[in-house]
């Protein structure tokens, strides 16, 4: 957005022969936003886990938070997303059906728990306090932050890291292409030929605070959550 350049462009992260062309804005991670070794072994593919902890790990630098073992069990985490590890079922749905005999390995059931978005972030950055996943379709993010700024207002928590991510997959495009609702090429909705929707993956994520604290602490305020 910021350099007035265009997303989206024909998808490779997956394979979708029977569904003809499509198009979607698929996000490649910048070196700086690369995890540590030891987060990368744990995630096991776990792409929507990945982006996640990206998105937190900017939102934590940027807050300039510098916390002892302490404070770390007033801080907490809600995270929201639509489909979570969902591309990861498909793929072992995709190879069954191929191969009846595929097996799961004992950890998949923990990879693709979506609740692991908002655990495992927690885990990463050594925080105590309330740990929430939201699932709320489209408005998965913004019921996490709604929730984020309760739990700051009740006092339940001093500071909450709050956000969203969702990756593309083939479910997703499979649906929306059977209502008849995807973009061929662009979506562009103020033109006389527009044609449809686009999607597109991502993740971010927010540090809140009370206001007080946060000017005590000399923090530098992005906005202020009125309601």
């Amino acid at each position: 957005l910021m350099r007035g350049a265009g997303c989206i462009g024909p998808l490779s992260s997956f394979a979708h022969p029977e569904m003809g062309p499509l198009s979607g804005a698929e996000l490649s991670l910048a070196p700086e936003d690369q995890l540590p070794a030891e987060v990368d072994a744990d995630r096991v593919r776990a792409r929507c886990l990945e982006l996640a902890l990206a998105a937190a790990r900017r939102a934590w630098v940027s807050s300039g938070l510098m916390l002892d073992a302490a404070d770390r069990d007033g801080v907490g985490v809600t995270f929201g997303t639509t489909m979570g590890e969902e591309r990861q079922v498909g793929e072992l749905s995709e190879r069954r059906r191929a191969q009846p005999e595929v097996g799961v390995d004992a950890g998949f059931f923990e990879r693709v728990n979506n609740h692991r978005l908002a655990s495992r972030v927690a885990s990463v950055f050594g925080v105590g306090g309330p740990v929430l996943l939201t699932t709320t379709a489209c408005s998965s993010g913004n019921a996490a932050i709604a929730h984020a700024a309760d739990l700051v207002a009740s006092g339940e928590a001093d500071v909450m890291l709050a956000g969203g991510a969702d990756t593309l997959t083939r479910l997703i495009f499979c649906g929306f292409q059977r209502m008849g609702v995807l973009s061929a090429g662009l979506c562009r909705p103020f033109d006389e030929s527009r044609d449809g929707v686009s999607f597109g993956e991502g993740a971010a994520a927010v540090v809140l605070e009370a206001l007080e604290p946060a000017q005590a602490r000399g923090a530098r305020v992005l906005a202020e959550l009125a309601g």
